[in-house]
């Protein structure tokens, strides 16, 4: 089994503007090779590149971060891989206090490995890619990430302003905000709307991570709580170390 750590590549290259030293691009060749312990990891993708750029000033605080490629696969040398169409993560100072910031992630077409799709879809109802993945939301964290960061670094508060996931005929749907104490108990509201949420529930049962017994009950107040539509929207509310939907 391996043990070591490490990234081969033929190229790569960091470019900055003589006039603009605090904003770099780097670039990514075709294929690289990551080794983590226990396994090695083969990454291909077309047009990968990250963008950064810290401010003038003597903190030199972080003020953006965007990665973005193109097709892109990453195959195990254990046999699996996966596959997505296009990439593209943005994290950047939102301008509302020292340690807030703003991040998105968008993913489309992504192919999980097979094994992980029988997992969640043994009786194959699913498509083979999941659409789309999307997340937008501010982070406050403990600290600015500036050169006097100092390791934890942790949330206190995320405000999602969307998180969509959409796979064939499911459509997840988050929205809401949750504050974080210092032990790491949340507290706060996400309202959650599932589409065809039956399947979802379905799923989850075929899938072994609900039990029988609790996927007819979820099923019976789900339908209460949609109205017997096809569409369920719910408030998920923390408080008081407790979680509760509905």
């Amino acid at each position: 089994m391996l043990t070591e750590t490490g990234w081969a590549t033929p190229m790569f290259q960091v470019v900055a503007l003589s006039y603009r030293p605090n904003q770099m691009i780097a670039l990514w060749p075709a294929q690289q090779i990551v080794t983590l312990p226990g396994g090695r990891l083969t990454i291909t993708a077309e047009d990968l590149r990250a963008s950064a750029g810290v401010e003038l000033r003597l903190a030199a605080p972080l003020d953006k971060v965007t990665v973005e490629s193109g097709p892109m696969t990453i195959l195990s040398d254990h046999g699996w891989q996966v596959t997505l169409d296009r990439l593209l993560f943005a994290f950047r100072n939102a301008g509302t206090g020292p340690a807030d910031y703003d991040v998105y992630l968008n993913a489309e077409s992504i192919a999980a490995p097979v094994e992980i799709k029988a997992l969640i879809d043994p009786a194959g109802n699913l498509p083979a890619t999941l659409e789309l993945a999307r997340i937008d939301a501010r982070v406050s964290l403990t600290q600015p990430l500036d050169r006097h960061m100092r390791a934890p670094v942790n949330p206190t508060a995320i405000e999602l302003r969307e998180m969509q996931i959409t796979w064939g005929d499911i459509g997840l749907n988050a929205t809401g905000s949750v504050t974080i104490a210092p032990d790491g108990t949340p507290a706060g509201q996400v309202m959650l709307s599932a589409q065809n949420w039956r399947q979802v529930v379905g799923l989850g049962v075929a899938a072994g991570l609900v039990p029988q017994r609790i996927g007819g009950l979820i099923e019976r107040a789900g339908g209460l709580l949609s109205g017997g539509s096809d569409t369920l929207s719910a408030p998920l509310t923390f408080t008081d170390g407790q979680m509760a939907l509905g």
